[in-house]
């Protein structure tokens, strides 16, 4: 059930996405992580920001709101990490997240991946798992 391709790429800087999902499960609760990114920022520029759009499914027995914590990681070709995000969420059962993340100046033309991790109860899924 997972879909993978999480590298774009940057020509003034072009992302090009990408449809990514991951599930896992962790004690009684299945998490669901999908991943993308809308077309119209499949060529971005250094300094511009890129959205992602996240979502995130909690698959369990108990309908009690729950932290989740959101890693965004963008890594240059050579694997270096050009730009980080990390936010805690609460959720329910589900959660949309419209994430935008600014491409530092300095960014050259080139292809870059995204990473989305998610950690529940200190179990992590990440879009590149």
């Amino acid at each position: 059930m997972t879909e993978k391709k999480s590298l774009f790429l940057i020509s003034m800087v072009i992302f090009v996405l990408l449809n990514i999902i991951n599930v896992f499960a962790v004690e009684n609760t299945k998490i669901i992580l999908k991943v993308d990114v809308p077309q119209r920022f499949s060529e971005i520029r250094p300094g511009e920001d890129i959205v992602i759009n996240t979502e995130v499914i909690l698959l369990k027995e108990e309908e009690k709101v729950a932290d989740i914590i959101l890693e965004y990681s963008i890594y240059d070709e050579k694997g270096i990490l050009v730009a980080k995000v990390v936010e805690t969420k609460s959720i329910l059962l589900r959660l949309d997240d419209l994430k935008e993340i600014s491409l530092p100046e300095n960014a050259g033309p080139g292809t870059y991946a995204i990473d989305v991790r998610v950690t529940y109860k200190g179990v992590s899924v990440a879009s590149s798992d």
